[in-house]
């Protein structure tokens, strides 16, 4: 038989414990709450870095188009992986006949060598940025000269393919004639 005293205690511990999970799961709610409140603004703030950074490449992809220069890459073989629109037009290419093509391929023939050891030299070298002059045969078999200003692209290091901001330069080397 239970007495009125050992009830009250048993009443008693019984409130304390659902006092102490009421307010576990009060404290759980509002760490919750701000769990996904810190969430929510770790989102927005990730989202508008993406927007950022979405607007500054747009800004460079558009500064790199609108280029009165020739801006291209090629793979440490040589084969291009991005034209700008100008040399598309200076090459008269579209992207299809020109990306995956060999840039040795458009220089003019006795030319190829002396180009190819120059960029091997390059390489080799570690040199960031050189500077070289070239005659190119654009697809209607018109000849023009380039003055090219070559970058060595790295990833981590390690040499990843060459980067080129070119000007027609024919006057020039006409009147040199």
């Amino acid at each position: 038989m239970i007495l009125d005293s050992q009830w009250i205690l048993l009443l008693l511990l019984v409130s304390a414990v659902v006092v102490f999970l009421l307010r576990t799961k009060r404290t759980a709610e509002a760490r919750l709450r701000r769990q996904e409140h810190d969430a929510r603004l770790a989102m927005g703030e990730y989202q508008s870095e993406i927007t950022r950074l979405t607007e500054e490449t747009n800004h460079y992809k558009t500064l790199v188009e609108s280029a009165n220069e020739l801006i291209f890459r090629c793979d440490l073989d040589g084969y291009f992986t991005y034209s700008n629109t100008i040399a598309l037009k200076t090459w008269d290419l579209n992207d299809d006949e020109l990306l995956g093509k060999k840039y040795l391929d458009f220089v003019r023939e006795d030319y190829r060598r002396k180009m190819e050891k120059f960029f091997f030299r390059q390489f080799l070298a570690r040199e960031l940025t050189t500077y070289y002059e070239y005659p190119v045969v654009v697809s209607t078999g018109k000849e023009i000269w380039l003055g090219q200003n070559t970058q060595l692209l790295y990833d981590n290091d390690k040499p990843i393919g060459f980067q080129a901001v070119a000007r027609e330069i024919t006057e020039v080397k006409e009147l040199q004639k």
